[in-house]
């Protein structure tokens, strides 16, 4: 050290291999200099002193965005223990941003997070187009995996996304209705109501079956595709039932659908919601096992069985023997019965749904023009019209679900046990009862007067 000019950073003059250790001062100052620009241009920020050290040294280190954020997706999975559902929206967020990025020609720099990249990823949201709603679930998820950024790795300050608001969430107030519902299930044959006018094929079908079972149980699209066979209970509860029985000597009167909600953050708060199966419900689930349909009666398939026998519960009968052949068979032979078992469901994309569904509802006819009233913000009321297919999504099913079962009386807290709701105002975003609805309920609690 005595021979080190600690001032001007270069051996002392005597030093008698002072031009040697100065030409590899400078050709290390150089190999230096370029691995801090590289890092830079791939990450739009400096490296810290560790992270340099570690490049000079030849490790490996996280140098882009996108690795980021799949560690950010991996500390929320494997450290927080977040919902399936929840990290699949981490995933499309981070598609979206590298779509964003791609297409309008941006290099990520931490530096430059501010106000003009929200606008232009907003902006660029719009162009797609994506629902507002949908703007902000990605916006939301942006501001988490920046706040990770900031706490873990210091690229960036909270100063940089603080003001990156969340857009106000898409007028939606549509529901299917009951004639809706009868055009659907047409083209799935459990409906004679309706004529069937249109040819689906095999993966329509099922999608059109899924929607169903949407406006039937007011699940969550992701919960719904998540129902087990074992999610299917009598009223007795499972372990009562004595397997012993022939078939015949069991009729199940009341079968319900029971699990825990997916899309919940916390594990303690979990919702359950109880789904009774009714007729309808029953002869839509039937649908995912393989079994011979002429051993099977359905109550909408053959509408004499319901007015000629005095066995009404067929429709749920048939599918309780379906569930027990299926539980009480050998494991080899679970998957010829239910070909998706344990699941009554193939695995379906939630953005896949929402673009096959409006398809094909506008193939069958739901194309009638409807009205949305939008007045949040500002006090200002916006009416505009639209034919109903193309609002539909998966979350109609949900809304159509509670408002049909709020227009024919049922119970508020019945309502919200059934869909797993635990706050009044949540539920009622989801009532959209029509002023005919309203006004054919105040008739019927208040009937015209008779004079004797």
């Amino acid at each position: 050290m005595d021979m080190w000019n600690g001032d001007k950073r270069e051996p002392r003059k005597n030093y008698p291999h002072r031009d040697e250790v100065k030409e590899i001062i400078q050709k290390k100052s150089l190999e230096v200099e370029g691995l801090i620009l590289k890092y830079k241009n791939n990450t739009g920020t400096y490296p810290s002193p560790s992270t340099l050290m570690d490049l000079t040294n030849g490790i490996e280190t996280k140098t882009t965005w996108d690795i980021y954020f799949d560690e950010f997706i991996n500390y929320q999975k494997y450290v927080k223990f977040i919902e399936e559902a929840t990290i699949e929206t981490y995933k499309q967020t981070k598609e979206k941003l590298n779509q964003y990025l791609i297409n309008w020609c941006i290099d990520w720099e931490w530096r430059k997070i501010d106000l003009k990249f929200y606008n232009g990823f907003i902006s660029y949201m719009g162009s797609i187009p994506l629902k507002l709603s949908t703007q902000g679930k990605h916006i939301k998820n942006l501001k988490t995996f920046l706040g990770y950024i900031n706490e873990n790795h210091k690229l960036v300050t909270h100063e940089q996304y603080k003001n990156f608001l969340t857009p106000a969430e898409d007028a939606d107030f549509t529901v299917l209705s009951e004639r809706d519902k009868e055009i659907m299930k047409s083209h799935l044959n459990t409906s004679s109501i309706l004529p069937n006018q249109t040819k689906l094929d095999a993966k329509e079908k099922e999608t059109l079956r899924i929607m169903l079972i949407l406006c039937y149980t007011g699940l969550n699209f992701e919960d719904l595709l998540d129902v087990k066979i074992d999610d299917i209970y009598e009223i007795k509860s499972i372990e009562d039932l004595d397997f012993n029985l022939t078939f015949n000597e069991k009729i199940p009167i009341d079968m319900f659908i029971k699990k825990p909600r997916k899309k919940l953050k916390k594990a303690n708060k979990k919702l359950i919601p109880i789904i009774p199966i009714t007729h309808d419900l029953s002869d839509l689930i039937k649908m995912s096992f393989s079994y011979n349909e002429d051993n099977y009666i359905s109550l909408s398939d053959n509408l004499e069985i319901k007015l000629q026998s005095r066995e009404e519960k067929v429709s749920l009968k048939n599918l309780w023997k379906l569930i027990n052949d299926t539980n009480t068979s050998s494991l080899e032979e679970r998957t010829n019965l239910l070909p998706t078992y344990p699941r009554l469901f193939e695995e379906y994309s939630n953005t896949v749904f929402n673009r096959e569904i409006k398809l094909i509802l506008n193939k069958i006819g739901i194309n009638e023009i409807v009205s949305l009233i939008d007045g949040s913000g500002n006090n200002k009321i916006i009416e505009a019209k639209s034919p109903k297919w193309k609002l539909v999504s998966s979350r109609t099913g949900r809304r159509t679900f509670i408002t049909s079962c709020l227009a024919k009386g049922i119970p508020i807290s019945n309502v919200m046990r059934m869909v797993g709701i635990k706050k009044y105002d949540t539920l009622m975003r989801y009532d959209n009862q029509s002023d005919l609805q309203i006004v054919k309920t105040m008739k019927e609690i208040n009937p015209k007067p008779t004079i004797n």
